[in-house]
């Protein structure tokens, strides 16, 4: 596993963790949440999977996350900034074709804020686990895969709607999940993270 160290914001340097395998041209990059860190399950199996299917992974630390702060809105641009630039730093290692964005909650509204930036020079494809639905549809016509529950009140029901009218987004939804994909029996709660990655694994490889 390769480090990446970034100059943060925060005042000093953040470690980027790339992990490569010999023959991929994918990035998958893996964006956490607020108080969601890319060890928690839905994050953690991912980038299982996404080693799995042999991609490369880049798992971002946010600035304020390394000093053990907590998120401030009126910082949202300067830690995509420095999003932006761990990303750079890991596709100048090698000749990548594709970026995987996978983002949990405040990781999907990083992903909207950069994507745009990648498009033209790599195939893009949109994982969002738990989105932020006011920030996150904007990128609605871009093809995507979305996870929520049901009860998540960060998804209201107009975007579900649209999500259900629009051929290129595939979702995968938790009946009575909260805004971790969880429900109030935990055995169930694992069998849906399971039947989670099975779904996302059909998506990636085409199937």
């Amino acid at each position: 596993m390769e480090t990446i160290l970034i100059d943060s914001y925060v005042g000093c340097k953040v470690p980027q963790h790339l992990n490569q395998q010999e023959n991929s041209k994918t990035l998958a990059v893996l964006l956490s949440g607020q108080g969601y860190s890319t060890d928690g399950p839905l994050l953690y199996y991912s980038q299982q999977l996404m080693t799995e299917l042999g991609y490369d992974c880049l798992k971002v630390t946010y600035g304020y996350q390394v000093i053990g702060g907590s998120y401030q809105e009126e910082e949202f641009w300067a830690i995509a900034r420095e999003v932006k630039m761990a990303i750079d730093e890991a596709l100048k290692t090698k000749e990548y074709q594709e970026i995987i964005f996978i983002g949990k909650s405040l990781g999907t509204v990083m992903t909207t804020a950069i994507i745009d930036k990648y498009k033209d020079d790599y195939k893009v494809t949109p994982i969002l686990l738990t989105p932020i639905s006011q920030y996150t549809n904007q990128m609605i016509n871009v093809p995507q895969f979305i996870a929520y529950g049901t009860t998540d009140a960060y998804v209201d029901e107009t975007s579900r709607q649209l999500y259900r009218q629009k051929e290129n987004v595939t979702c995968f939804v938790v009946d009575g999940g909260d805004h971790g994909l969880n429900v109030s029996d935990t055995l169930k709660s694992i069998d849906y993270l399971a039947d989670l990655l099975s779904a996302l694994k059909t998506y990636l490889q085409g199937e």
